[in-house]
């Protein structure tokens, strides 16, 4: 989840509404507007009032039933804050508790730890890669539940950094919050897909055979559960297990089938992935968002073509290298009709043109075009024939099948090359066709 840090505070954050013995300036000051993360403090709003109400479309006030203590105001946006307002039961004395409490909670640290995620990856983890110190994917325990199948969901553990806080609910916001974006950011990296858990509880009907070996139905919640799994440690495990295999990354780009046999059974990943990393953990904010904003489309696309909806994955596919190039400053505009003459559609070809290597520029921007057409067609209200309710052997759904496999890679290897551009020595990757 993106961060949206509050504005440094400045009057025009301070309304002189409503009457008080405390001054807007002074809950301004008490509330660390600029030094905390306003979703952060929002939660924590609510747990020490007990509730909290939306009173207006942009006002938030605390608590959600009789005098207020304080109203927060926001922006246009929805996610800056604009205006904050002292009610009738804040008094210095509460104001102080309060400002010392989300000084505690929201600020101070008690360092950095490392938490922990089981998450899902398309092969075995034999092996273990790290990242520093500070990041790792590695196997579940020896006795953990596997499948018993290659072509399945094999769970992977995940070790990544977070900031402590004195409050465990914090933490567990920001535990979250960081597996969450690590889990997404790999996905676009590692071949195959890397699924981080959903946090919500998701129930199936699944099929469950008897003693008798007869099947039965049953409503079950969908999880994976590993007895004495440490969430949170002090510093990376220790794996006695030999390191993931690392494939050159033209090869590992490049189209199914291209891998070697001796390890195109397990899980691998791309050679230069630590400089990838390295790329990420640099990226000024502004980019770090839009990859962050990419990384959830493209996470998202992955999964819904694990259910059979080529459809949702193309358009997924889209919003990923859109994602890429929203927020960048208006273009030139048509005289006429007054609308941008670089659109969408330019934009999305000329993102995979400039992160991808051809030898053939036009023919290269001739398939960007096309894959741009196969986003669109379910994005207005159409859908691939690979979708159909029963997929015939036809030339129209193998078509949509190929090319969507191809806007799949295309995608990710346009992401990677961008992050490589960013790395000290640059350069873009060539892969296998």
């Amino acid at each position: 989840m993106a961060r949206v840090a509050a504005r440094p505070a400045h009057n025009s954050l301070v309304s002189d509404k409503g009457a008080s013995a405390v001054s807007p300036a002074e809950l301004q000051a008490a509330l660390h507007l600029g030094d905390v993360d306003v979703e952060e403090l929002v939660e924590l709003l609510t747990r020490h009032f007990g509730s909290s109400r939306w009173e207006t479309p942009r006002e938030i006030g605390f608590p959600s039933h009789g005098e207020e203590a304080l109203t927060l105001g926001f922006s246009k946006d929805l996610k800056t804050m604009s205006q904050v307002k002292p009610g009738p039961l804040l008094d210095r004395p509460a104001l102080d508790a309060l400002s010392e409490k989300i000084a505690s909670a929201l600020i101070s640290t008690t360092g950095p730890r490392v938490g922990a995620f089981v998450v899902i990856v398309g092969r075995p983890m034999l092996g273990v890669w790290r990242y520093q110190d500070h990041l790792q994917l590695g196997p579940v325990p020896a006795a953990a539940p596997r499948p018993e199948f290659l072509l399945a969901d094999h769970p992977a553990v995940l070790q990544f950094p977070y900031r402590t806080s004195p409050e465990w609910e914090v933490n567990l916001r920001r535990r979250l919050a960081a597996g969450t974006r690590w889990g997404k950011r790999l996905n676009l990296l590692v071949r195959g897909n890397l699924d981080v858990a959903d946090i919500r509880s998701r129930h199936h009907w699944v099929l469950v055979p008897d003693e008798g070996g007869r099947l039965q139905s049953r409503f079950l919640q969908a999880g994976y559960w590993l007895e004495d799994f440490l969430i949170d440690r002090d510093a990376l495990s220790d794996e006695d297990v030999p390191q993931v295999p690392r494939i050159d990354a033209e090869t590992y780009y490049g189209r199914i089938g291209t891998l070697d046999p001796a390890t195109r059974d397990q899980f691998t990943l791309p050679e230069p992935i630590d400089g990838l990393v390295r790329s990420m953990e640099a990226l000024p904010l502004v980019e770090s968002l839009r990859l962050d904003r990419a990384a959830y489309w493209f996470h998202y696309a992955t999964a819904v073509a694990g259910h059979y909806s080529g459809s949702a994955a193309a358009v997924a596919l889209g919003a990923t290298v859109e994602a890429m190039t929203e927020g960048e400053p208006p273009g030139a505009r048509c005289e006429k009709c007054d609308k941008e003459i670089r659109g969408p559609t330019a934009k999305f070809v000329d993102f995979l043109a400039a992160h991808l290597v051809s030898d053939d520029a036009i023919a290269a921007r001739r398939l960007y075009f096309e894959f741009y057409e196969l986003r669109s067609r379910p994005a207005h209200g159409g859908l691939l024939d690979s979708d159909a309710v029963w997929p015939a052997f036809v030339p129209g759904s193998l078509e949509d099948s190929d090319r969507l496999r191809d806007l799949y890679r295309y995608v990710r290897l346009a992401l990677v090359n961008w992050l490589l551009e960013r790395a000290p020595g640059g350069g873009k990757i060539r892969a296998a066709t």
